[in-house]
């Protein structure tokens, strides 16, 4: 079973690094490692419609009314947390609905909802192999100028994030 140690080590070893024991281990390696890892998992899982993080949520109106536009405003879900929302249709899944996201709330004519979303998933056990292969490169692509001080390396690193990325995509 991988774990966010597991493919922040592979990151490091695609980069001839040295590799950590923990996210909280004093080594360089390990505090840049730490510094990226929320933000880019975050930016992998928003970037696709991975499959293992597809999550749907039925959602009831906020009781206060939006400023402009739309009638009803929602709080986008938080558990497990909203990255992206995909699709926004009636309870009855009949009808796919206009709407706007405004920061953390989603707006809409309709006073409840249901919605597929991407949400953040933090187990890194429960990504797909593309995922984790997307994570890697993309961990790769972030820490390979602060450990190499190559551009070259760096935009090696950034073409294969996008490849994978365009794999799982034709897929």
């Amino acid at each position: 079973m991988s774990s966010k140690v597991d493919l922040a080590n592979e990151a490091l070893l695609v980069l001839g690094a040295d590799t950590i024991t923990s996210f909280s281990d004093t080594s360089n390696n390990a505090v840049m490692v730490n510094r990226f890892w929320t933000t880019e998992r975050d930016v992998v899982l928003r970037s696709h419609r991975w499959n293992c993080a597809i999550a749907t949520a039925n959602m009831a109106a906020l009781s206060d009314t939006p400023i402009i536009d739309w009638e009803y405003k929602f709080a986008l879900p938080t558990d497990p947390y909203c990255l992206r929302v995909l699709d926004v249709r009636t309870v009855t899944g009949d009808i796919k609905l206009d709407h706007e996201i405004h920061g953390r709330e989603l707006l809409t004519e309709e006073s409840s909802v249901d919605i597929t979303y991407i949400s953040r998933v933090e187990d890194v056990a429960l990504y797909d192999a593309l995922l984790y292969e997307a994570l890697v490169f993309r961990m790769a692509w972030k820490l390979s100028y602060p450990i190499t001080r190559d551009l070259g390396v760096m935009q090696s690193m950034g073409q294969m994030y996008e490849a994978v990325v365009r794999e799982a995509r034709s897929m």
